[in-house]
């Protein structure tokens, strides 16, 4: 498990990337960028909750969490790169704190990646 030291603004890209023993971690409020597939292959990570200063989401983040299996987006994201869930054979749900409405808009940004997963709005 790894909790992040609040005050830390950013994650860079890869920083977890490839550890097959991280189960969880706790990202800080404080975080606003996290960098591209940073999470990348963490095989063990279950559950995530990206904060919501957070405003893209970048290209693999989670892309081989094989045992991902609910994340929690913020409601004020601008941008999706690309397969940022791809091999997350585990995801089940995403709890995105904003409208659906804005889920709508998002959601093919996601791809196929995301196909039988349940989508949590807070209007919901």
């Amino acid at each position: 498990n790894v909790s992040l030291c609040d005050g830390i603004e950013s994650i860079g890209a890869v920083a977890f990337a490839d550890n097959p023993l991280l189960e969880v971690v706790a990202i800080p409020k404080s975080v606003k960028d996290i960098g591209a597939e940073a999470f990348r292959n963490c095989s063990s990570l279950k559950y995530v909750a990206v904060p919501e200063n957070v405003t893209v989401i970048m290209h693999g983040l989670f892309a081989g969490c094989k045992s991902l299996a609910e994340v929690t987006l913020p409601g004020n994201i601008q941008l999706v790169a690309d397969r940022v869930f791809e091999g997350c054979d585990s995801l089940q749900v995403i709890y995105f704190n904003g409208t659906r409405e804005k889920w709508d808009r998002l959601a093919g940004s996601f791809g196929d990646d995301i196909k039988g997963v349940t989508v949590v709005c807070k209007d919901d």
